[in-house]
């Protein structure tokens, strides 16, 4: 996997996960929740396999084949920056500048 779909995937998960996350606080039903939460660890899954363990998962989101002969310590060291930009989406999510941004898109 090429470091520029990692980091497009990655962030588009972010986008999602902050989605679900301002959904169920406008809401508040547990469905939304749940698919938060699996959202959230699907991709968090990844990047914590990529920080701590060093490889890869091999059928991501069951879309993307890896292995891990492309792995270098720029995927650990962007891995974790996404991790953590990831567990900020728990609700109350605190990249609330995403809203913003996103909703300036639309207009």
């Amino acid at each position: 996997m090429s470091i520029w779909l990692y980091v497009f995937v990655s962030l588009l998960g972010v986008i999602i996960c902050h989605y679900l996350s301002e959904l169920y606080l406008r809401k508040d039903k547990v469905i939304v929740f749940i698919i938060y939460l699996f959202v959230m660890g699907q991709f968090g899954s990844q990047h914590y396999s990529l920080t701590f363990d060093k490889t890869f998962i091999r059928n991501w989101l069951f879309l993307f084949e890896t292995d891990n002969s492309a792995y270098t310590d720029l995927y650990r060291y962007i891995a974790l920056a996404l991790m953590i930009v990831t567990v900020l989406t728990i609700p109350p999510s605190k990249l609330t500048f995403l809203s913003r941004v996103l909703k300036k898109k639309e207009l």
